[in-house]
């Protein structure tokens, strides 16, 4: 796989129903994938669907907005990655999908890294080209193994898990680091 270099989030697991005039809402644990990925300065895409209805898209692209990443139609998602990113789309790239989706079989054929979210309601999806996680802090875990195993054998990697509420000021603090290295 080699090093992971962008995350592509689908939509199903973002979004869940909500009730009253919030008629979709954030899945429990999204919104610290989606800032502790994008503090980690990992490029983030969300794909979804062409024909989902106006308001859903609605909400992802003011997710996509507030947090400045991609959004990207599934439906030839090669090339949409391509033209946003300007890369190659073979590897590096992991993408996040719910186990409930419904096209699971065709995302396996893309050279990316197909990882399950399988929260227990639906029965085991498995191929070999796709690895399980039971929630979303287990993304965070992956990669990190991913990076690890790119890296060899010899590698250690020290990492720390902060409260959420220290991860602007620590991010507000990398910033100033930057700039004070930038300018020396």
């Amino acid at each position: 796989m080699g090093v992971v270099r962008r995350v592509i989030l689908d939509e199903s697991i973002l979004l869940t129903e909500g009730e009253g005039k919030n008629k979709f809402k954030l899945w429990p644990g999204a919104e610290s994938l989606i800032r502790t990925l994008s503090l980690s300065k990992t490029h983030i895409g969300i794909s979804y669907e062409a024909d989902y209805s106006d308001d859903k898209v609605s909400v992802l692209q003011r997710i996509a907005t507030l947090y400045s990443i991609d959004c990207f139609i599934l439906n030839d998602p090669i090339s949409h990655v391509m033209s946003a990113w300007s890369i190659n789309t073979e590897g590096g790239i992991v993408y996040l999908v719910s186990i409930k989706k419904e096209f699971l079989p065709k995302l396996s054929s893309y050279k990316w890294l197909l990882v399950v979210l399988n929260d227990g309601d639906e029965s085991s999806y498995y191929t070999t080209d796709a690895l399980q996680i039971q929630n979303l802090v287990e993304l965070l875990l992956t990669i990190c193994r991913l990076i690890k195993s790119s890296m060899g054998t010899n590698a250690t990697i020290v990492g720390y898990l902060m409260k959420s509420s220290r991860m602007e000021d620590f991010q507000r603090g990398m910033q100033f680091l930057y700039v004070l290295l930038k300018m020396g």
